[in-house]
C-alpha cells in the first residue's frame, strides 16, 4: 500500500513536468504579442507608403485625365476663320520657300549644264 501513493505522486510530478507552468505560458504570451506589435508596426509602416504611392498615382491619372479631356474637347472644336486664314498663311509661306528652293536649284543646275555644254562645244570637256 505505501506503494500506490508513491506511484500517484511520480505520476501526478511526471504530468505536471509534461505541461508548461502558468509563468511559462505567460512568458511565451508576452514574447508573442511584443512580436506581433513589432510586425503590426512594419505592416502599418508599408501599408501608409503604398497608400501614399497609390494617392501620388491617383493625383497623377486624375492629371492625366484632364488633360485628355482637354485635348479630346480641342480636338472637337472646329477651327475658327482667323485661325484657318492664319494656318493658310503660314502654309502658304513654308510652300513658297519651298518652290524657291526648287528654283534656285533649277538655277544651278541650268548654270552647270550651260557650262558643260561649253566646254563640250570647245572641245576642253573629254579628250580621247
Amino acid at each position: 500500500m505505501t506503494l500506490v501513493p508513491i506511484i500517484l505522486t511520480a505520476g501526478i510530478l511526471w504530468l505536471r513536468s509534461q505541461f508548461p507552468t502558468k509563468g511559462e505560458l505567460e512568458a511565451v504570451r508576452v514574447d508573442v504579442a511584443t512580436k506581433i506589435a513589432g510586425s503590426e508596426r512594419r505592416l502599418t509602416d508599408k501599408l501608409e507608403e503604398h497608400e501614399a504611392r497609390l494617392e501620388a498615382g491617383s493625383r497623377k491619372m486624375a492629371e492625366l485625365d484632364k488633360r485628355t479631356a482637354l485635348v479630346e474637347e480641342e480636338c472637337k472644336q472646329v477651327p475658327s476663320r482667323n485661325t484657318l486664314q492664319s494656318e493658310l498663311s503660314h502654309l502658304a509661306q513654308r510652300i513658297r520657300g519651298v518652290e524657291v528652293q526648287g528654283q534656285a536649284a533649277n538655277d544651278q543646275l541650268s548654270t552647270q549644264n550651260t557650262y558643260l555644254h561649253t566646254l563640250i562645244e570647245r572641245g576642253l570637256g573629254l579628250r580621247l
